[in-house]
């Protein structure tokens, strides 16, 4: 579960409970496998495209959490050097955080603006920051917003030199890891995508009625379930050798 609750939140759904996405994708799961079902006249296939099914709404999660996590990337180096600009001309935090929505990069832009609003109705600035952390869900941005709230708790005292550190460091990690995941990605999704060619073909076959019907036959569903079973301890096998260790999150 908390491996779930953290890949929302770095899809940014982070304020949602995680029992209700995964009951929305159930639920969407279980009305594609009845209008496959209908559709098709298998049983069979209908029961395997609930699988399915969850295993593309988990790869769909992945896909948002590692692209809204590569904005993040591209996107903090240049919010820390607005924090450290801003906080050297003299501005206090509050102001920084708030000037961010006009400043700041447009990937994030809508995310300072809450915060901002947060901060305008009296939030205190670190319930806004802690808010921020849960809103980013990335270890990047973990990184930031504990550096604020530390410095926040202690004066602000070398805040402006620490954030241009920061700012480097996360560019340097950045660089290094879009190559190898660039790399990684490919083999993943080619391997992923092996795994569902065979039900295409299935579901091709069993537009003939003939066909339909062995489907329908004990052996035939023996096939199908057989297949499933096959195809889902592949994709799990997949998914734990292929996936890159991740950094753990900072106080999550």
């Amino acid at each position: 579960m908390r491996s779930l609750n953290n890949q929302l939140q770095q899809a940014g759904l982070g304020h949602l409970k995680p029992w209700r996405v995964v009951a929305l994708l159930a639920g969407v799961d279980l009305i594609l496998g009845l209008v496959i079902s209908r559709f098709t006249g298998i049983f069979a296939l209908g029961i395997a495209a609930v699988f399915l099914g969850a295993a593309m709404s988990l790869e769909a999660l992945v896909l948002v959490a590692n692209a809204r996590h590569q904005a993040l990337v591209d996107s903090l180096p240049e919010l820390c050097e607005n924090l450290a600009t801003a906080i050297s001309s003299g501005s206090s935090l509050d102001t920084a955080l708030r000037e961010l929505n006009h400043v700041g990069p447009k990937s994030v832009s809508r995310s300072m603006s809450v915060l901002g609003q947060l901060l305008d109705r009296g939030l205190p600035t670190i319930d806004a920051l802690r808010w921020l952390k849960l809103e980013f869900g990335d270890v990047n941005s973990d990184q930031l917003v504990e550096l604020l709230i530390s410095s926040h708790e202690n004066g602000g005292f070398g805040l402006s030199a620490n954030l241009n550190k920061l700012s480097t460091q996360i560019r340097q990690e950045g660089a290094l890891a879009s190559e190898i995941n660039a790399k990684q990605g490919w083999v993943l999704g080619t391997a992923k995508l092996a795994l569902a060619t065979p039900w295409a073909v299935v579901w091709l076959l069993s537009r003939q009625p003939s066909n339909a019907s062995a489907y329908n036959s004990p052996a035939g569903v023996l096939v199908l379930s057989t297949g499933l079973v096959i195809c889902l301890a592949a994709y799990l096998l997949i998914s734990a050798f292929g996936s890159l260790p991740k950094r753990k999150r900072v106080f999550a």
